[in-house]
């Protein structure tokens, strides 16, 4: 085989196409960390997102979508903005790895967030030039939507135009809205309807890597009320994204503090303690303070999670009340708002939680599945081959499913309708979601070997290209290895 083409020998395409969650990579290949269970639970956030996008075809969603989902992204986001940087706030001698840090997270932001984005949504525009999109679009336009999907979706299907000069005006056209920050609302992308988040996200990060950097030499509790304090902030400016970064923020120095904090008692106490797990050794007061500090963390770990539903349900009394009797709040929050805050707020009490759980209690263990993992790997792609997935033939297979066993939407407008009716809607809706999250595994796991891992190559070479190496100094504007101004001659 030519040299030329050998990249491209059969072998490498079969290892391109065939999907890691077949083989045994995906449990071995990537270790467990510490926060490990936040990849499983935005892996259940994905999954839940992308069910619904097919159920709100079908179904009226309006009081019930994915905003919880959103939520647990935008909050997670924000703790792992915020995490690394400011443990290295805790250590002065650290200064230097803190400012390393924070320049290689900023200078990959953008590149991460915007290239895998930009491709994918030129892969949807080529789709739809090349008619992919057409078998559904009379369906999913008037009169005909009210028959065959009369839930409250609002289909997007990108446009087809004739050639594909106007075609790739009409990708750049949304890639120039997706990157410009200037509007305050979401920007709609035509071309897809679900990548709107990438945008907020990457605002999102900047704005906190700001207040990270102007709260570098607070105190700790001083940097927690100026977190609080601009969450609230970005809400009234009429950024819930915001709001739910700083959320996230705020859980990661919480954690911190009570670390310390608990650090700080067990030092007064007199205790030698390796592990929480260990031996107590020492006795006296210190055992007692030990065991206090277990029973809080029992009783915070009881009362969290009942509180996270509480919160999470969005249907805290007196909420709407509030909003109608103060003109302020209405004037700036809207019905979702009110939802977010609960939501936000619940996360980050899950969170803690979570954090001072053992890390082999069961529910680590079941958001630390291997198949929970492999899902977040995939997450992103999952977000961004969506429309194609959607619109290319999946919305169609509850109909099919229904001409074939029976049933159809149409029998839950009807009265008097049978458990076995109903039974064959339920069977066409999940053998639907179930090929929509096959087909989502396998194109968001191409598109990873393809697309991501390569620009994850092209990052680490950029960063060497433009960034100064450790141990050397710049010098007229040349990156020059440091050396000892001490002469061979003056070495005893």
């Amino acid at each position: 085989m030519s040299p030329s083409f050998r990249k491209y020998r059969p072998s490498k395409i079969f290892t391109l196409l065939w999907p890691d969650l077949l083989t045994s990579r995906p449990y071995t290949a990537h270790p467990l960390h510490a926060t490990s269970w936040m990849d499983g639970l935005r892996a259940l956030a994905a999954l839940s997102i992308s069910t619904h996008h097919i159920l709100e075809a079908f179904i009226n969603m309006n009081n019930s979508g994915p905003l919880e989902a959103l939520c647990i992204f935008f909050v997670l986001g924000g703790y792992g903005v915020s995490t690394r940087p400011l443990e290295l706030m805790t250590h002065p001698s650290k200064q230097a790895q803190l400012v390393q840090t924070l320049s290689t997270s900023i200078f990959r932001r953008w590149f991460r967030l915007y290239i895998p984005t930009l491709v994918a949504l030129l892969l949807t525009t080529l789709c739809a030039h090349f008619g992919a999109f057409e078998s559904l679009r009379p369906l999913l336009s008037e009169p005909y939507k009210a028959d065959f999907f009369p839930g409250s979706m609002t289909p997007q299907i990108p446009r087809q135009w004739r050639t594909m000069g106007k075609q790739l005006t009409y990708w750049s056209r949304d890639a120039a809205k997706l990157v410009d920050l200037r509007p305050a609302e979401m920007t709609k992308v035509s071309n897809s309807a679900y990548v709107w988040s990438v945008r907020e996200e990457f605002k999102c990060s900047m704005g906190l890597y700001v207040v990270l950097i102007g709260t570098t030499r607070m105190k700790p509790i001083w940097r927690l009320a100026t977190m609080l304090g601009l969450s609230w902030y970005a809400l009234w400016c009429g950024s819930w994204e915001g709001m739910l970064f700083g959320f996230g923020a705020v859980a990661a120095q919480l954690e911190l503090l009570i670390k310390a904090r608990s650090l700080a008692l067990l030092q007064q106490g007199g205790q030698d303690v390796v592990h929480a797990d260990k031996k107590v050794r020492n006795g006296g007061d210190g055992l007692a303070l030990v065991q206090t500090q277990r029973h809080s963390t029992l009783l915070i770990q009881g009362l969290g999670f009942p509180v996270v539903a509480f919160l999470i349900s969005a249907r805290v009394p007196g909420s709407l009340a509030f909003n109608n009797l103060v003109p302020l709040v209405r004037t700036y929050l809207s019905s979702q708002y009110p939802r977010t805050v609960c939501c936000g707020s619940g996360i980050v009490i899950f969170l803690l939680c979570m954090l001072n759980l053992p890390p082999k209690s069961l529910p680590h263990k079941l958001l630390n599945s291997g198949i929970l993992q492999y899902i977040h790997r995939r997450a992103f792609g999952m977000v961004l081959l969506q429309t194609i997935v959607l619109y290319g033939g999946v919305l169609a297979i509850p109909h099919l499913v229904w001409n074939v066993v029976g049933g159809g939407i149409e029998d839950y407008s009807r009265k008097g309708v049978e458990w076995g009716d109903y039974s064959m809607n339920l069977l066409g809706l999940a053998f639907a979601c179930l090929v929509n999250v096959i087909l989502l595994l396998w194109l968001s796991d191409i598109f990873t070997k393809a697309i991501m891992l390569p620009n994850e190559a092209l990052l680490k070479m950029l960063e060497r290209w433009c960034f100064v190496q450790d141990g050397t100094v710049v010098v007229e504007g040349r990156s020059e290895v440091a050396r000892s101004q001490v002469s061979p001659k003056d070495v005893v």
